[in-house]
């Protein structure tokens, strides 16, 4: 009971200040947030003729059984009865409670000590999160839970825990398909050392497989995959008994295929390249990716230009912190032979493959890696045995986590605070957009504004504010170009919209489409500099251009002065350089 209440404590104690940067703004610096927003936005008032929502977008019939789905179903069902930003904001601090409370779960379940769960903040502040994707967010905050509940199902075998485990697996292939096929994965390895009985893990494949009615409606190919899973888990699992390795052998097995497996993927992306780009074409790998994101996943991004050195150092200081907890973890345990660990550690070495097997991009999901980084994350901290504090090893573990909790708790607030005086300056900007109802919105192949640090593009994430224009849309309705199309809305098929594909090249389909874009927009916006070129083919095809501190309005209207004052400290500029 004693060690119950120092977990539930410590967890009460974390929260505050986990939940400080989603509430000092309308708005947190998440980047696809506003998108979220946006999409849930419009179906709630799809026909109230405020905001003309109906002229702009479709409706995607069955959108909430493809998956990418939870968090937007709460922000709708809130929104019905909040203002969007508000039901924002209660869906984030959702999120963080959910995810701190499965940490201390999982760790409980694992017999891990209380230090550990101060590494909750720069866990659940992840690079996943603070790209503002909220349903895979929320799936690996539930995918917590269903690892807990296996681990309980494990000790007990009590058929109610499949029960609450389909349940959970159901909402987690709900919320992303990608979380849901991760929490297989490392439940796969959890098990495959079990010698197999049918009847017991017969019932939990039963579980496993809930999702594939969802799949037969929503993707009937995927749910012919899908229906394989139990069978390959089976097949793995009787192959791992029937070899009787002793847990340190099969370690070396384990390790010994993650280096077959990472050297049969970098012959086919050298070697092979051009045969397997003509099989999948629109599958990537980037090894760039590969190689930066384990520095990147669990630093704060530059989502307000220019970079600050004061966050390099803090993304830097995280790093050495992280790496010394992780070598720290590592001496307490390198001679633990538990056979909980060693199903851990198979997990790790599992998840290591899918790291390096899965595409660094799909035609659905754009990046990948910092998913299955954040699972590898779960299995590590899930391995480790910090047992007791009072160590000397567990005295030091306990002042770098304590660091690592106060500098980002600190170092969060203050860069969510400034964040939130960066938006009101972009909110003040932008409406020098009205009263127009259907906004253009241009990126730029390259990032112009400011040039990036020596070598701090490998540990640092640099965004700009381009998905912040789906603000504009939220408060003044009507259409923005850049909503995305897999979600529950998309534009009306007679708004040409640029995607962004590679070689996508945007000058090229401006010249090409401009009388129908403007006939289509009222307005065109860049967020930040523009090339001359680009800004050069917007004149000649929407006219004179406003010039703001951090972005670049084009309006649909008559000549102006050269030099007239405009809101927000912008210039109203003619066609001419």
């Amino acid at each position: 009971m004693k060690r119950t209440y120092h977990w539930w404590l410590l967890s009460l104690l974390l929260l505050p200040g986990m939940l400080v940067p989603i509430w000092l703004g309308p708005y947190a610096p998440l980047y696809d947030y506003a998108g979220h927003l946006l999409e849930a936005q419009v179906v709630t008032y799809y026909n109230d003729p405020q905001y003309g929502y109906a002229d702009s977008y479709d409706i995607r019939p069955g959108w909430y059984w493809q998956s990418n789905a939870l968090s937007t179903l709460l922000l709708i069902g809130l929104g019905y009865a909040l203002p969007m930003t508000l039901a924002g904001q209660l869906v984030l601090s959702l999120y963080v409670v959910l995810f701190v409370g499965g940490l201390a779960l999982l760790l409980r379940s694992t017999s891990n000590h209380w230090p550990l769960l101060l590494l909750a903040p720069v866990l659940a502040y992840n690079f996943a999160f603070t790209s503002g994707w909220l349903n895979f967010s929320y799936g690996a905050a539930l995918a917590l839970y269903a690892l807990v509940v296996y681990l309980r199902w494990q000790q007990q075998n009590r058929t109610y825990l499949l029960l609450l485990l389909g349940i959970l697996l159901v909402l987690i292939y709900v919320a992303h398909i990608l979380v849901w096929l991760l929490s297989l994965v490392t439940i796969a390895a959890l098990m495959a050392p079990e010698p197999w009985q049918w009847r017991r893990h017969g019932a939990l494949l039963l579980a496993l497989s809930g999702v594939v009615p969802l799949l037969a409606i929503a993707r009937p190919a995927l749910a012919v995959a899908a229906a394989a899973i139990a069978p390959a888990i089976w097949c793995s699992a009787t192959i791992i008994h029937r070899l009787n390795l002793a847990p340190r052998a099969l370690h070396w097995v384990a390790f010994g295929s993650l280096l077959v497996v990472a050297g049969i993927v970098a012959l086919l992306n050298t070697i092979l390249e051009p045969f397997y780009r003509a099989i999948l074409p629109n599958i990537r790998h980037y090894w760039v990716y590969k190689a930066t994101f384990p520095l990147r996943t669990f630093t704060l991004p530059h989502q307000f230009m220019p970079p600050n050195a004061l966050l390099i150092a803090f993304n830097f200081l995280v790093l050495v912190l992280m790496f010394a907890l992780a070598a720290l973890a590592f001496w307490s345990t390198k001679n633990a032979e538990d056979q909980n660990r060693s199903r851990w550690l198979a997990a790790i070495y599992l998840l290591c493959i899918v790291y390096l097997v899965i595409p660094s991009g799909t035609p659905d999901i754009l990046v990948t890696e910092p998913r299955v980084l954040l699972f590898l994350a779960f299995a590590a901290i899930a391995a480790a045995r910090l047992t007791s504090w009072r160590t000397a090893v567990g005295r030091v573990y306990v002042v770098c986590a304590v660091s690592l909790y106060m500098g980002s708790i600190g170092v969060t607030a203050g860069y969510t605070r400034t964040y939130a005086a960066q938006t009101a300056s972009w909110q003040a900007q932008m409406k020098v957009l009205l009263p127009a109802r259907k906004v253009l919105v241009i990126r730029q192949p390259t990032n112009l504004e400011y040039p990036t640090p020596f070598l701090s593009e490998a540990f640092n994430s640099f965004y700009n504010g381009g998905y912040f224009v789906a603000t504009y849309a939220i408060e003044h309705g009507g259409l923005i170009s850049n909503i995305w199309n897999n979600g529950p809305v998309r534009p009306k098929q007679r708004y040409p919209i640029p995607w962004y594909r590679s070689g996508f090249d945007v000058i090229q389909y401006l010249a090409e489409t401009c009388p129908s874009l403007r006939e289509s927009y009222d307005a065109a916006i860049i967020w930040g500099k523009s090339s001359r070129e680009l800004t050069q083919q917007l004149d000649a095809c929407f006219g004179h251009r406003v010039e703001l501190p951090n972005m670049i309005i084009w309006k649909k209207q008559g000549p102006v002065g050269r030099g007239e004052a405009s809101p927000g400290n912008g210039v109203i500029i003619s066609n001419s350089w």
